[in-house]
């Protein structure tokens, strides 16, 4: 969806409805076996609130996943344009493969398809990379840092490896933002 969206330049309001084609291992009886998100925890476990958490913000991150978000009236009306089917050529993939293929449908007519790569961005066969990596630790430790310490952390991340104890890594969070 996000390719689609940033791609297409599409804007929420030119999408007629979205449809998403999966496996039966990703959504009921797998993980993702919401049909419609009204909370936050049931967010995390919703095809339809994950697509239209990226069609009204580009993105599904841990800003999105509050009650106040998932409960507004922009993503309740998007939540009600996305059907997801199970695909079965894409469940005969096997249960190790999450596949999504998305079709969005907009008022203008255009069509406009992408399907996912078989094996899920992070994991260890399609791993992040550091940009990626950056930007999901700076959304992650949003509530908890500041910039300075993200930065921090950040830069000299990959060194962990070779600081001699955990207060080192904590020195190196805090050492500019106090």
């Amino acid at each position: 969806m996000l390719e689609l969206v940033t791609t297409n330049d599409l804007a929420p309001e030119e999408v007629a409805s979205i449809k998403v084609r999966t496996g039966e291992n990703t959504i009921a009886p797998g993980p993702l076996r919401i049909k419609f998100a009204t909370s936050a925890l049931e967010a995390k476990f919703c095809v339809p609130f994950q697509m239209a958490s990226i069609i009204l913000r580009r993105k599904a991150g841990l800003a999105e996943f509050t009650d106040d978000f998932v409960t507004s009236r922009e993503v309740q009306d998007m939540q009600r344009r996305v059907e997801v089917v199970v695909a079965p050529e894409i469940s005969a993939l096997g249960k190790d493969k999450v596949v999504f293929e998305v079709m969005v449908h907009a008022h203008d007519g255009r069509a406009l398809e992408a399907r996912s790569p078989e094996r899920y961005r992070g994991g260890p066969r399609n791993p992040m990379d550091w940009n990626a990596l950056c930007s999901k630790f700076r959304d992650a430790s949003s509530r908890e840092l500041d910039s300075f310490g993200q930065e921090n952390f950040l830069t000299d991340a990959p060194g962990l490896d070779e600081l001699p104890a955990a207060r080192a890594l904590v020195d190196t969070v805090v050492r500019d933002s106090r």
